[in-house]
């Protein structure tokens, strides 16, 4: 049977009939629809009165998974699923160490692991793979020597333990692609000969190539390689396929900092720093006591407008101060010195002073000026 069809009439004094709901007992009139036919004023009531007709089923599967919480003597299933856990754990894709029960879910145990296992997708026999074609290679320094990639790691293991010198090229040459210009250094040079190592070629490969005129150049694929890919597993234990390689394991865990060495043109003396030099800076310190000096210098040297209304705070040279608690310092010409928080709880200034580091809210700066 189908439907009941209703008419315009029928509907309009529908909506004229008061109505009384089942659940709660109140009075309601309903706009017509074909999901209005009920005999309840809201969706509300009628759940509630299908979950009444239906209380005890639940009150008792409330209480069952509530006694199943606790099992042999009244410990908690979470301290069980803990024990069970460490009788078969999970163990790290890359160094082999066990995985804690919190991070079961993760497939290395420590970040430094999880840094070598980027994108990894692949796992074979124990042993993790890396999916070709990812759009990075993995790089990396083996024994202090950096390597782009695995294909040059394993050309340079090769290579190296068979008696020949491997050293990174440092000649460029330039060559034009898709209209723009730009720079080629090829990957090594062995034994005094230009080496390149690809995965693959394209269009701008053959542009790197064809550039390279003055000196052959040797250009080495997958194909070439496989031999001495070989070499390595049998030696180091690893594995390969045509598609995925794990040669990054063999990488050093600890990254060789690299230090640039400048001289102090203040005091003379050689130093090492890991930061690079700003081209946009005038001089070269080896410390804040030669900097300090540079910037009293400075200050003696040049002379400076002060804007008006500022006046200079007892016990800091070369810094002033208005009603309005602003700063002014005549370092490096002349500056204003800006606001910082710290922790977001107090604003405060940093000014040195007798090599020491002071810190000083602007009440306590505007009543050494002001209110002495």
């Amino acid at each position: 049977m189908g439907k009941k069809s209703y008419t315009q009439t029928e509907k309009e004094e529908y909506e004229k009939i008061e109505k009384t709901c089942k659940f709660c007992g109140e009075k309601f009139y309903k706009v017509w629809s074909k999901y209005s036919l009920s005999e309840f004023c809201s969706q509300s009531c009628s759940r509630k009165y299908s979950s009444r007709l239906k209380r005890e089923y639940v009150n008792k599967k409330i209480s069952d998974s509530l006694k199943n919480y606790y099992k042999t003597n009244n410990r908690p299933i979470s301290v069980i699923k803990k024990e069970e856990y460490y009788q078969n754990p999970n163990k790290c894709c890359i160094c082999g160490k066990v995985i804690e029960y919190e991070s079961r879910k993760n497939k290395t145990c420590s970040r430094k692991c999880n840094s070598k296992c980027a994108n990894l997708t692949k796992q074979k026999n124990g042993t993790v793979f890396v999916e070709n074609g990812q759009p990075r290679s993995k790089s990396g320094h083996y024994k202090g020597f950096y390597c782009s990639s695995t294909y040059e790691l394993v050309y340079y293991i090769y290579m190296t333990e068979h008696g020949h010198e491997v050293i990174r090229n440092t000649k460029t040459y330039d060559y034009v692609f898709d209209g723009k210009n730009k720079i080629y250094i090829p990957d090594f040079r062995v034994d005094g000969k230009l080496v390149e190592i690809k995965g693959y070629n394209s269009r701008q490969v053959k542009a790197k190539i064809e550039s390279v005129k003055d000196e052959d150049i040797k250009i080495l694929y997958y194909k070439d390689l496989s031999d001495m890919m070989d070499y390595v597993d049998k030696k180091y234990g690893t594995k390969h396929t045509r598609h995925a390689n794990n040669y990054f394991i063999l990488y050093d865990e600890d990254k060789p900092e690299k230090l640039f060495e400048y001289t102090c043109d203040i005091c003379g003396k050689k130093f090492k720093s890991k930061w690079k030099r700003n081209k946009k800076s005038n001089f070269t310190v080896c410390s804040m006591e030669c900097k300090l000096k540079i910037r009293k210098t400075m200050s003696k040297n040049q002379t400076t407008h002060i804007p008006d209304g500022f006046h200079q705070i007892p016990t800091l040279d070369g810094y002033y101060m208005n009603e309005e608690k602003k700063i002014w310092s005549n370092w490096d010409g002349g500056r204003y010195v800006k606001l910082s928080k710290i922790k977001g709880v107090y604003e405060r200034y940093s000014l040195r002073k007798d090599k020491k580091q002071k810190w000083y809210t602007p009440d306590e700066l505007f009543n050494m000026t002001f209110n002495k």
